[in-house]
Protein backbone atom coordinates (compact mmCIF):
# COMPACT_ATOMS: atom_id res chain seq x y z
CA UNK A 1 0.00 0.00 0.00
CA UNK A 2 1.24 3.47 -0.79
CA UNK A 3 1.61 5.53 2.37
CA UNK A 4 0.43 9.03 1.52
CA UNK A 5 1.75 12.24 3.08
CA UNK A 6 -1.75 13.17 4.17
CA UNK A 7 -3.33 12.35 7.51
CA UNK A 8 -5.43 9.57 6.01
CA UNK A 9 -2.31 7.69 4.91
CA UNK A 10 -1.97 5.69 8.12
CA UNK A 11 -5.58 4.54 8.04
CA UNK A 12 -5.20 3.47 4.40
CA UNK A 13 -2.07 1.52 5.32
CA UNK A 14 -3.80 -0.29 8.19
CA UNK A 15 -6.75 -1.28 6.02
CA UNK A 16 -4.43 -2.56 3.28
CA UNK A 17 -2.37 -4.61 5.72
CA UNK A 18 -5.52 -6.04 7.26
CA UNK A 19 -6.77 -7.06 3.82
CA UNK A 20 -3.47 -8.83 3.14
CA UNK A 21 -3.55 -10.50 6.55
CA UNK A 22 -0.35 -8.77 7.67
CA UNK A 23 0.29 -7.46 11.21
CA UNK A 24 0.17 -3.62 11.14
CA UNK A 25 2.74 -3.13 13.89
CA UNK A 26 5.54 -5.12 12.30
CA UNK A 27 8.18 -3.44 10.17
CA UNK A 28 8.63 -5.48 7.01
CA UNK A 29 11.41 -5.32 4.46
CA UNK A 30 10.16 -5.07 0.90
CA UNK A 31 12.43 -5.16 -2.12
CA UNK A 32 11.23 -2.79 -4.82
CA UNK A 33 12.49 -1.40 -8.08
CA UNK A 34 11.83 2.31 -8.43
CA UNK A 35 11.63 4.46 -11.52
CA UNK A 36 12.10 8.21 -11.03
CA UNK A 37 9.95 10.35 -13.27
CA UNK A 38 8.69 13.91 -13.43
CA UNK A 39 5.00 14.53 -12.89
CA UNK A 40 4.08 17.06 -15.54
CA UNK A 41 1.17 19.25 -14.49
CA UNK A 42 1.27 21.78 -17.29
CA UNK A 43 2.44 24.71 -15.16
CA UNK A 44 5.65 25.16 -17.09
CA UNK A 45 3.79 25.15 -20.40
CA UNK A 46 1.24 27.68 -19.20
CA UNK A 47 4.01 30.01 -18.05
CA UNK A 48 5.53 30.03 -21.54
CA UNK A 49 2.60 32.15 -22.74
CA UNK A 50 2.94 34.71 -19.92
CA UNK A 51 5.27 37.58 -19.26
CA UNK A 52 7.68 37.55 -16.32
CA UNK A 53 5.15 39.10 -13.92
CA UNK A 54 2.32 36.66 -14.54
CA UNK A 55 4.36 33.56 -13.74
CA UNK A 56 4.70 34.36 -10.03
CA UNK A 57 1.23 33.02 -9.19
CA UNK A 58 2.03 29.72 -10.89
CA UNK A 59 5.27 29.48 -8.90
CA UNK A 60 3.18 29.54 -5.70
CA UNK A 61 1.11 26.63 -6.92
CA UNK A 62 4.08 24.41 -7.68
CA UNK A 63 4.92 24.31 -3.95
CA UNK A 64 1.84 24.98 -1.87
CA UNK A 65 3.56 24.28 1.47
CA UNK A 66 6.62 26.48 0.85
CA UNK A 67 5.27 29.04 -1.57
CA UNK A 68 7.80 31.76 -0.79
CA UNK A 69 10.62 29.36 -1.75
CA UNK A 70 9.03 28.80 -5.16
CA UNK A 71 8.44 32.52 -5.64
CA UNK A 72 12.03 33.25 -4.66
CA UNK A 73 13.50 30.77 -7.12
CA UNK A 74 11.38 32.21 -9.93
CA UNK A 75 12.05 35.91 -9.34
CA UNK A 76 15.77 35.32 -8.76
CA UNK A 77 16.00 33.50 -12.10
CA UNK A 78 14.33 36.43 -13.86
CA UNK A 79 16.52 38.93 -12.02
CA UNK A 80 19.66 37.07 -13.05
CA UNK A 81 18.56 36.98 -16.68
CA UNK A 82 17.73 40.71 -16.66
CA UNK A 83 20.74 41.79 -14.61
CA UNK A 84 18.58 43.38 -11.89
CA UNK A 85 20.09 44.18 -8.48
CA UNK A 86 17.63 43.81 -5.58
CA UNK A 87 17.75 46.32 -2.66
CA UNK A 88 19.31 44.81 0.46
CA UNK A 89 16.21 45.52 2.55
CA UNK A 90 14.08 43.50 0.15
CA UNK A 91 16.61 40.65 0.27
CA UNK A 92 16.39 40.50 4.06
CA UNK A 93 12.60 40.47 4.01
CA UNK A 94 12.65 37.73 1.39
CA UNK A 95 14.99 35.60 3.51
CA UNK A 96 12.94 36.09 6.69
CA UNK A 97 9.68 35.10 5.00
CA UNK A 98 11.23 32.18 3.11
CA UNK A 99 12.85 30.76 6.24
CA UNK A 100 9.61 31.13 8.21
CA UNK A 101 7.77 29.44 5.34
CA UNK A 102 10.30 26.62 5.50
CA UNK A 103 9.38 26.20 9.16
CA UNK A 104 5.67 26.01 8.38
CA UNK A 105 6.35 23.43 5.65
CA UNK A 106 8.42 21.29 8.02
CA UNK A 107 5.70 21.49 10.67
CA UNK A 108 3.18 20.12 8.19
CA UNK A 109 5.53 17.29 7.29
CA UNK A 110 6.28 16.34 10.90
CA UNK A 111 2.61 16.43 11.83
CA UNK A 112 1.55 14.20 8.94
CA UNK A 113 4.57 11.94 9.31
CA UNK A 114 3.72 11.40 12.97
CA UNK A 115 0.27 10.20 11.99
CA UNK A 116 1.69 7.94 9.28
CA UNK A 117 4.13 6.53 11.85
CA UNK A 118 1.38 5.58 14.30
CA UNK A 119 1.11 8.56 16.68
CA UNK A 120 -2.38 9.33 15.37
CA UNK A 121 -3.61 12.91 15.69
CA UNK A 122 -1.41 14.42 18.41
CA UNK A 123 1.56 15.30 16.22
CA UNK A 124 -0.71 16.89 13.60
CA UNK A 125 -2.46 18.97 16.26
CA UNK A 126 0.87 20.27 17.57
CA UNK A 127 2.17 20.99 14.07
CA UNK A 128 -0.96 22.69 12.80
CA UNK A 129 -1.02 24.99 15.83
CA UNK A 130 2.45 26.29 14.96
CA UNK A 131 1.76 26.44 11.23
CA UNK A 132 -1.32 28.60 11.77
CA UNK A 133 0.69 31.13 13.78
CA UNK A 134 3.20 31.40 10.94
CA UNK A 135 0.43 31.63 8.34
CA UNK A 136 -1.02 34.58 10.25
CA UNK A 137 2.18 36.56 9.62
CA UNK A 138 2.20 35.64 5.92
CA UNK A 139 -1.41 36.74 5.57
CA UNK A 140 -0.74 40.03 7.34
CA UNK A 141 2.11 40.80 4.94
CA UNK A 142 0.71 39.54 1.63
CA UNK A 143 -3.05 39.69 2.13
CA UNK A 144 -3.43 36.04 1.14
CA UNK A 145 -3.66 32.93 3.26
CA UNK A 146 -2.02 30.45 0.90
CA UNK A 147 -0.95 31.77 -2.52
CA UNK A 148 0.99 34.89 -1.57
CA UNK A 149 2.35 36.29 -4.87
CA UNK A 150 4.26 38.78 -2.71
CA UNK A 151 7.76 38.61 -4.19
CA UNK A 152 8.33 40.64 -7.34
CA UNK A 153 11.11 40.81 -9.89
CA UNK A 154 13.35 43.47 -8.39
CA UNK A 155 11.97 43.32 -4.86
CA UNK A 156 8.58 43.00 -3.18
CA UNK A 157 4.98 43.85 -3.99
CA UNK A 158 4.72 46.38 -1.15
CA UNK A 159 6.13 47.19 2.28
CA UNK A 160 5.73 44.83 5.21
CA UNK A 161 3.39 45.82 8.04
CA UNK A 162 4.53 48.39 10.61
CA UNK A 163 4.63 45.73 13.35
CA UNK A 164 6.41 43.13 11.20
CA UNK A 165 9.52 42.87 13.39
CA UNK A 166 7.45 42.51 16.55
CA UNK A 167 5.20 39.85 14.98
CA UNK A 168 8.16 37.82 13.72
CA UNK A 169 9.73 37.77 17.19
CA UNK A 170 6.41 36.78 18.78
CA UNK A 171 5.77 33.92 16.41
CA UNK A 172 9.32 32.57 16.48
CA UNK A 173 9.29 32.45 20.28
CA UNK A 174 6.20 30.27 20.08
CA UNK A 175 7.72 28.22 17.28
CA UNK A 176 10.70 27.29 19.47
CA UNK A 177 8.30 25.78 21.99
CA UNK A 178 6.42 24.03 19.19
CA UNK A 179 9.62 22.39 17.94
CA UNK A 180 10.37 21.21 21.49
CA UNK A 181 6.83 19.83 21.85
CA UNK A 182 7.19 17.77 18.66
CA UNK A 183 10.68 16.67 19.62
CA UNK A 184 9.47 15.50 23.05
CA UNK A 185 6.51 13.72 21.48
CA UNK A 186 8.23 12.00 18.56
CA UNK A 187 12.01 11.71 18.60
CA UNK A 188 12.31 9.28 21.52
CA UNK A 189 8.82 7.79 21.22
CA UNK A 190 9.05 3.99 21.25
CA UNK A 191 6.61 3.53 18.36
CA UNK A 192 8.22 6.27 16.27
CA UNK A 193 11.73 4.90 16.83
CA UNK A 194 10.68 1.32 16.04
CA UNK A 195 9.21 2.40 12.73
CA UNK A 196 12.01 4.75 11.70
CA UNK A 197 15.28 3.47 13.13
CA UNK A 198 17.45 1.58 10.63
CA UNK A 199 14.75 2.03 7.98
CA UNK A 200 15.41 3.47 4.52
CA UNK A 201 19.09 4.15 5.05
CA UNK A 202 21.01 6.01 2.33
CA UNK A 203 24.76 6.04 1.99
CA UNK A 204 26.42 9.36 1.23
CA UNK A 205 26.95 8.28 -2.38
CA UNK A 206 23.29 7.26 -2.77
CA UNK A 207 22.12 10.55 -1.25
CA UNK A 208 24.17 12.59 -3.71
CA UNK A 209 23.16 10.40 -6.66
CA UNK A 210 19.46 10.89 -5.79
CA UNK A 211 19.78 14.67 -5.55
CA UNK A 212 19.17 14.98 -1.82
CA UNK A 213 19.90 18.31 -0.15
CA UNK A 214 19.63 20.07 3.20
CA UNK A 215 18.86 17.90 6.25
CA UNK A 216 18.34 14.81 4.07
CA UNK A 217 21.86 15.12 2.71
CA UNK A 218 23.40 15.96 6.08
CA UNK A 219 21.72 12.92 7.70
CA UNK A 220 23.75 10.79 5.30
CA UNK A 221 26.96 12.35 6.55
CA UNK A 222 27.50 14.87 3.77
CA UNK A 223 28.12 18.47 4.73
CA UNK A 224 29.50 20.22 1.70
CA UNK A 225 29.96 23.93 1.13
CA UNK A 226 27.52 23.91 -1.79
CA UNK A 227 24.71 22.77 0.52
CA UNK A 228 24.06 26.24 1.87
CA UNK A 229 20.91 27.82 0.50
CA UNK A 230 21.63 31.42 1.37
CA UNK A 231 25.25 31.60 0.27
CA UNK A 232 24.52 29.81 -3.00
CA UNK A 233 21.68 32.19 -3.72
CA UNK A 234 23.79 35.20 -2.75
CA UNK A 235 21.09 36.36 -0.36
CA UNK A 236 21.40 38.64 2.63
CA UNK A 237 21.68 36.95 6.00
CA UNK A 238 24.41 34.39 5.36
CA UNK A 239 27.37 36.75 5.75
CA UNK A 240 26.14 37.86 9.17
CA UNK A 241 25.22 34.35 10.29
CA UNK A 242 21.85 35.48 11.61
CA UNK A 243 19.65 33.44 9.32
CA UNK A 244 22.04 30.87 7.85
CA UNK A 245 21.28 27.18 7.83
CA UNK A 246 22.80 25.09 10.61
CA UNK A 247 25.99 23.13 9.93
CA UNK A 248 25.15 20.28 12.31
CA UNK A 249 24.79 16.97 10.56
CA UNK A 250 24.61 13.31 11.51
CA UNK A 251 25.92 10.22 9.78
CA UNK A 252 23.32 7.62 10.77
CA UNK A 253 21.46 8.20 7.44
CA UNK A 254 18.27 6.34 8.39
CA UNK A 255 14.68 7.60 8.44
CA UNK A 256 14.86 8.53 12.12
CA UNK A 257 17.81 10.86 11.64
CA UNK A 258 16.33 12.44 8.53
CA UNK A 259 13.12 13.23 10.41
CA UNK A 260 14.51 14.21 13.83
CA UNK A 261 14.21 17.98 14.54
Amino acid sequence: ARLSSEGKGFAVQIRALDTLGLPPHDVMKVDTEGHEEQVFRGGEKLMEAMDFRQGIGFADRTEYLAQFSAELAYVMAVERLMGIEVPERAEYIRVILTEMNRLSSHFMFMGAFGIDSGLFGTSFTYAFREREALQDVFEEVSGDRLMYAYFRVGGLAWEVTDNFTQRVHEVLRGTQQGIKDLDDLMTHNEIFMARCQNIGAFTAQQAIANGMSGPLLRASGVNRAGDKLLSRAGLAGDEHGTLGLGDQFRGANDLLHRAAP
